[in-house]
């Protein structure tokens, strides 16, 4: 299966407005990071995840995914459609859309303390 990086860019869009909606008001602090996503990812097709952790987050945390063009292309490689993070309480979840990736990704993380 070939994905198109535009595809791949609009399915995260589509993910990131999801999560936008889910937040009825921002303005909190915000910070960027490098995260690394391991290979531990589980599940079954099309739908995988793993438990993150990211220093100085709580259950008000919106974790934003960016990927360079390298991840991207891997990402395409390995059949990603859509990468995302969930914060359920407190708990971070990254998931991976469509298959798993088959490398550890580094991933920019835009951390964001959400005041409602």
């Amino acid at each position: 299966m070939s994905i198109s990086f535009e595809t791949l860019a609009l399915a995260q869009k589509s993910a990131k407005d999801y999560i936008d909606a889910q937040v009825i008001s921002g303005g909190g602090k915000s910070k960027s990071m490098e995260i690394i996503l391991s290979t531990n990812w589980q599940g079954q097709s099309p739908n995988f995840s793993q438990v993150i952790t990211i220093a100085q987050t709580n259950e008000k945390t919106k974790v934003d995914l960016v990927c360079n063009d390298d991840t991207y292309a891997a990402l395409a490689a390995d059949g990603v459609e859509m990468l995302y993070v969930t914060n359920n309480n407190g708990v971070l979840t990254a998931h991976a859309i469509g298959n798993k990736p088959t490398t550890e990704l580094k991933v920019q993380a835009t951390i964001l303390e959400v005041i409602v």
